[in-house]
């Protein structure tokens, strides 16, 4: 059955399944926004280790 016609027969239907499209779709949006700053939370780090200057005053202890 085509989106119309299903639309003309069972207008309840079609608005429940269009108001939970909405809701998966707000759903989807927010995960992909989290993600998106949890890379931007992780590349902030790497350029936080990676700008640490490195101590060459330390002497190696062997172990055992």
């Amino acid at each position: 059955m085509n989106v119309l016609m299903m639309r003309l027969q069972h207008p309840e239907h079609v608005s429940a399944v269009e108001h939970h499209l909405c809701n998966i779709t707000f759903y989807i949006k927010n995960v992909l926004r989290l993600c998106s700053d949890a890379v931007s939370e992780v590349n902030l780090l790497k350029l936080k280790i990676l700008s640490k200057p490195v101590n060459t005053n330390t002497t190696a202890v062997p172990i055992g």
